[in-house]
């Protein structure tokens, strides 16, 4: 039986990503690869397996649902063959993640994550803190915050890759507070990663998503070009990073 495709747009704009692995491929496994496993032709018992398409091709068209072959066979009813249809919650999710991009594993959204405050004080009283305003959980290990000391080797380029701790989110609305372990008790009270190579004022941190070998810049701190003296200037403040918060 066809159903009515209702998708609010705001999945893609105020909620998580779909996820494929816990929702999508749920969904195949509990109503589908009973006809579409490993016998040939589409396989819908793994991501790789989808998108390998089958024997008439692809069948998904990524960032398009309505020109997906999968999306259109399950819409009108003539997927799964047997048993019952799809409820319209899930033809709308397996539309949404199409639109999405059908992705394995969702995209992060960084435009709203950054540094939102800096420390540099007397003795180690040292801390950077990062706000996450994407309105969504955001995995901190597919980040970093890589630096450079003073001058770099490479104008340009970080000379220190720092990575987070395994496990380590933020929740939207919340701050991450990177701290180094000898600052005062009133710093570490509120700190959820300690690290010891933090800035005297004059070492550019970067946030980043990605790989050592490929990212993105998120956000800065200073920058990577060359050594400023004591510190960066910040909103008209000379030396903003050095004794400041």
């Amino acid at each position: 039986m066809k159903k009515t495709l209702m998708i609010l747009l705001t999945i893609s704009m105020g909620f998580a990503q779909v996820d494929y692995e816990t929702q999508v491929q749920t969904i195949f496994n509990n109503n589908c690869t009973g006809c579409h496993g490993n016998s040939g032709g589409l396989n819908l018992t793994s991501y790789d397996g989808l998108m390998a398409g089958g024997n008439s091709g692809d069948v998904i068209v990524p960032e398009d649902h309505a020109s997906s072959i999968l999306w259109q066979e399950i819409e009108s009813g003539d997927m799964p063959q047997y048993g019952s249809d799809l409820s319209s919650d899930e033809v709308n999710l397996i539309a949404a993640w199409i639109d999405e991009g059908a992705l394995e594993t969702p995209q992060v959204d960084v435009s709203g994550i950054f540094f939102s405050e800096y420390g540099e004080g007397s003795s180690n009283n040292k801390y950077l803190e990062i706000y996450n305003g994407t309105g969504s959980d955001v995995d901190l290990t597919t980040l970093a915050f890589p630096n450079v000391a003073n001058a770099p080797a490479t104008a340009g380029e970080y000379e220190y890759w720092n990575a987070f701790p395994a496990g380590a989110t933020l929740a939207p609305g919340a701050v991450y507070v990177i701290a180094h372990p000898e600052s005062d008790e009133s710093i570490l009270a509120h700190a959820d990663h300690e690290f010891t190579y933090l800035s005297n004022g004059n070492d550019g941190f970067c946030l980043v998503e990605g790989t050592e070998d490929s990212y993105t810049i998120v956000d800065c701190i200073g920058d990577w070009n060359g050594d400023p003296g004591d510190g960066w200037d910040v909103a008209g403040i000379t030396n903003g990073t050095q004794n400041h918060t």
